[in-house]
């Protein structure tokens, strides 16, 4: 086997674990950015931001890095050409839509994704002491902090970071609400649902001022810092609040209306990702709401079913 079609076979491989949707979002941000650059200069910077947080997503979730070392003399130099070559769509339209020198960060930065460290944490993490009590006794925000406390950490950072620039602040924290929607991705055992003894509407609201409550208070000191800093800029919030409210909102929603206790890591459906591109593509919005209305009551009625007539 040569190296050429080892990587052909690599390639339809990740296409058929990944799909095509991380390749479609990378493709959006870079259409949005020029849609929007227009508009403001730190629509560019959102965009590409965002990009590099799906490339860090996309090599967090891949299931192919046990068979590229094993199978490849240097994997490393391997995965850096593969995001590089995925970040230059996105770059090339931020380049044509005169985003300026601000367009070659995606390139430079793509192959460091490479380096990102993936090895198993043990049990004695950082957060691992962390109390269900602190994150309002939701097992999802409490596992996923647990679990992936780095990516909490440079989150906190990065928004606190885009406080500090003019008209930045906002826009990354409602791309932090759409990555919080992740903490939804996976389906916890039917036993933690069956602990409170609600019926499926109030555990479904329980469940979304959760959602609000803690994504809230996450975003509070950034929020906070932003309007320190910048006033001019506080028009923003009254577009981050109600957007940051329907991705948790969506997320919560999509995930109960497909709950299957015995597929925790179940993907989501090709609705269930059309309905998160509406949250990245404006003209894709009204999917979005439409979806969260009709998931809201498929959400109770499965929760019911689980709830009073699992056996």
């Amino acid at each position: 086997m040569t190296l050429l079609s080892l990587h052909i076979r690599l390639a339809g491989r990740w296409l058929r674990e990944v799909g095509w949707f991380l390749p479609v979002v990378l493709a959006a941000a870079g259409i949005a950015a020029a849609g929007l650059a227009a508009v403001a200069r730190w629509s560019v910077a959102a965009a590409l931001l965002l990009s590099l947080l799906l490339l860090v997503q996309l090599h967090r979730h891949r299931r192919d890095l046990p068979l590229l070392r094993t199978t490849l003399r240097h994997p490393a130099r391997a995965l850096a050409a593969e995001y590089l070559l995925l970040a230059l769509p996105a770059a090339g339209i931020v380049a044509l839509a005169d985003g300026g020198p601000e367009a070659l960060a995606l390139p430079a930065a793509a192959p460091l994704v490479s380096l990102w460290p993936r090895r198993r944490r043990r049990a004695t993490r950082p957060l691992a002491a962390l109390r269900i009590a602190r994150t309002g006794y939701s097992p999802e925000w409490t596992a996923a902090l647990r679990r992936h406390p780095a990516a909490a950490g440079i989150a906190l950072a990065a928004t606190l970071g885009a406080a500090a620039i003019p008209w930045t602040g906002f826009p990354a924290l409602c791309l932090a609400a759409l990555l919080a929607t992740e903490v939804y991705a996976r389906n916890e055992p039917l036993a933690l649902l069956l602990l409170p003894g609600r019926p499926a509407a109030r555990l479904l609201g329980g469940k979304l001022l959760t959602a609000w409550r803690n994504l809230f208070l996450g975003s509070l000191p950034a929020a906070v810092l932003t309007l320190v800093l910048y006033p001019a800029s506080a028009w923003m919030a009254a577009v981050w609040i109600p957007y940051a409210a329907l991705a948790m909102t969506y997320a919560v929603l999509a995930k109960y209306a497909a709950y299957d206790p015995r597929t925790p890591d179940a993907a989501p459906s090709t609705a269930a990702r059309i309905g998160l591109l509406g949250l990245l593509l404006p003209p894709l919005l009204p999917a979005t709401l439409l979806l969260t209305i009709g998931y809201a009551v498929r959400a109770e009625r499965n929760l019911d079913r689980y709830l009073h007539d699992y056996d």
